[in-house]
């Protein structure tokens, strides 16, 4: 499940399969879409719908559709195709946060540099729930050869 920062705008895929087949992707639709809000009743949106080849179509919500923290449901729904349905999860990221896809990118950019510069690094991530600081791995890399040792506390 993808994983979208609260009242921030974001491009969604989604499939729309033919009906009659229930498997092939349907091409040249112009779908209809609604979303549901933390479990709300489902609303149409008016979103810019752009298809991006066999069956795939990119779904641009706005920050008011990503304006709540919870589940956000995005359908679509269009003549001779079976709906396309995404599930999201809208967060509250606060200032300073980050999303999992933001800290798995800072942590691959750190990584290799490490790795091209050698040495060591030390990656931490503060516990929100105690504001403390906690090593998730250590880093070393020398030559070609690189390690990772988990912390598992």
């Amino acid at each position: 499940m993808r994983e979208v920062k609260q009242s921030t705008a974001v491009n969604v895929m989604v499939f729309m399969a033919d009906s009659s087949d229930h498997v092939t992707g349907k091409t040249g639709l112009t779908p209809s879409v609604e979303i549901s809000k933390d479990g709300g009743a489902f609303a149409t949106i008016s979103p810019t719908v752009t298809e991006r080849g066999n069956g795939w179509y990119s779904v641009a919500l706005t920050a008011a559709d990503t304006d709540t923290v919870g589940d956000l449901v995005v359908r679509c729904t269009a003549t001779g195709a079976d709906p396309g349905e995404r599930v999201l999860v809208v967060r509250d990221l606060g200032e300073g946060s980050y999303s999992d896809q933001d800290l798995l990118r800072l942590m691959a950019a750190a990584l290799c540099a490490k790795v091209a510069g050698g040495g060591s690094t030390t990656i931490t991530f503060r516990d929100l729930a105690d504001g403390k600081d906690r090593i998730i791995a250590t880093v070393d890399s020398n030559g070609n050869r690189t390690a990772v040792t988990l912390d598992p506390s």
